[in-house]
């Protein structure tokens, strides 16, 4: 073979080694931009859901609207970060461990929910707060309203007690200025004392020599009092039983003398009028006695009929009380009246008790219902007393001559007499006994001494009556 044709044979194989290794190299390169491209391919997509995992893409149109304009070399994301941290620190005042966003949230809400609560709990006063909807601009602003009013409370009081400091002051001044006084008094009461001490001991020592044969003339008197006092009792004992033995028989002439000649009317006294009405206008009438008969203010009289007796009940057609008084009339208001049988000129009036004449006499005995419930009052026998006392009467305790008119009531009760060992359980129990059986014997002696010396006697109801007070009685002030 020629040269030439060796030298054109070689350049073509060259020529195809160089085209292989080129397409080699060529393939080999896009195979590695094909892997390249899908790595970054997948970044992308990686990049993107990120991207979607962070925000929607509305919500990155309007990012900038809501986080604010950006600092060089800082992110969205960044500025977000820090605004979380920021809300933190003022939530709860100091920064979190580094933790999650979502546990760091948690804590916030439990320690907000958990203070929230106890403000609640403690101070309930402080507006009507949900602690799950609540937020704390609104709970700092009614903590800051209620601090004000503490605040304004506490200048309030402050105020206060400097007035009462001031108070104190004063006081403790006036204070030690009475005690200052008090201790002038004192020193010279002490020097009184003194000086009556030593009076007296002046005069105890004066005395002391004559005690003992004073003490000898006292029990000397003494014993002879006494010998006396039994002679006397003696012959008191003698003289009941005369005065019974002498009661007894004059009973019995009385019983005799009956039988011939029946005994005058003793109630007689109790029917005397005491006035007269001389004029009735409306419900008021004029009395014909006054100040010369001693007619005071106050007084009431029962009404009868002009020319007709006192009934023995002694209830009168009307009750009249007196107001107004003069030298020979006076005036009086109707208390009660009878509609068929009107007060007319000349009627009688009268009352048990007062007389312009004389000082009536009466002895009260027994137990009385005066306020009508049904059981005897304990003050009843004390009230009666004083109403008498009041319309000029007097009140003696037994029946005597001179007694004019006995108000008797219901019999005392008699107690039961007392066992031994009631006597040990109850030491008054015997007392009070003693004291039944006195008040009974008592009330049947006046009762008997009242029929023996013809004295009227009255029960409440008809006494009441008799005095024009029956109506005036039922009032709580009566007596």
């Amino acid at each position: 073979m020629s040269p030439v044709r060796r030298d054109q044979s070689n350049a073509g194989i060259y020529a195809v080694i160089t085209f292989v290794a080129l397409f080699l190299v060529a393939a080999v390169a896009a195979v590695v931009l094909y892997i390249k491209f899908e790595d970054q391919r997948t970044k992308t997509n990686d990049l993107a859901q990120q991207k979607n995992e962070l925000a929607t893409e509305s919500e990155f149109q309007k990012r900038g609207a809501r986080i604010g304009t950006l600092a060089r070399g800082q992110t969205y994301l960044g500025k977000m970060t820090d605004y979380f941290e920021q809300m933190v620190a003022l939530i709860i005042g100091a920064p979190l461990d580094e933790t999650s966003a979502d546990v760091r949230t948690e804590t916030v809400a439990r320690e907000l929910n958990e203070t929230l609560l106890t403000l609640l709990k403690d101070h309930n006063d402080i507006g009507d707060i949900d602690p799950n909807t609540a937020g704390l601009l609104r709970v700092v602003r009614n903590l800051k309203d209620k601090l004000d009013r503490t605040v304004a409370g506490a200048d309030e009081i402050s105020q206060t007690l400097e007035q009462l400091r001031k108070d104190y002051k004063n006081a403790k001044d006036d204070a030690v200025e009475t005690e200052q006084k008090l201790r002038t008094e004192k020193e010279q009461l002490s020097r009184q004392v003194d000086k009556i001490k030593n009076d007296y001991d002046t005069l105890k020592a004066s005395l002391k020599q004559t005690a003992d044969e004073k003490v000898q003339t006292y029990l000397t008197e003494r014993d002879d009092a006494r010998a006396q006092q039994k002679q006397t009792y003696d012959q008191l004992l003698k003289t009941q039983a005369e005065l019974g033995m002498t009661r007894d028989k004059l009973q019995r002439v009385q019983a005799s003398l009956w039988k011939i000649d029946a005994p005058p009317d003793s109630n007689v006294p109790a029917y005397k009028p005491d006035g007269q009405i001389m004029a009735v206008e409306n419900s008021i009438v004029q009395l014909n006695i006054g100040t010369d008969e001693h007619v005071y203010r106050g007084l009431t009289f029962s009404v009868y009929d002009k020319g007709m007796p006192i009934p023995p009940t002694g209830r009168g057609k009307a009750e009249i009380q007196v107001y107004d008084v003069e030298k020979n009339v006076s005036l009086a208001r109707v208390i009660r009246s009878e509609k068929n049988r009107p007060i007319v000129a000349e009627d009688i009036v009268a009352n048990l008790v007062w007389d312009s004449e004389k000082t009536n006499i009466f002895t009260v005995a027994g137990e009385f219902d005066l306020d009508g419930d049904g059981a005897p009052d304990i003050d009843a026998h004390d009230k009666i007393r004083e109403l008498i006392e009041k319309w000029g009467g007097r009140v003696t305790d037994d029946i005597s001559p001179q007694t004019d008119f006995l108000v008797l009531g219901t019999p005392p009760q008699l107690l039961r007499e007392p066992s031994p060992e009631e006597i040990v359980a109850d030491p008054l129990a015997s007392e009070r006994y003693k004291t039944s059986v006195s008040r009974r014997q008592h009330y049947q002696k006046v009762t008997k001494d009242a029929q023996a010396l013809w004295v009227p006697v009255f029960n409440t109801e008809r006494f009441l009556y008799f005095i024009g007070y029956k109506t005036l009685s039922a009032r709580p002030d009566a007596f």
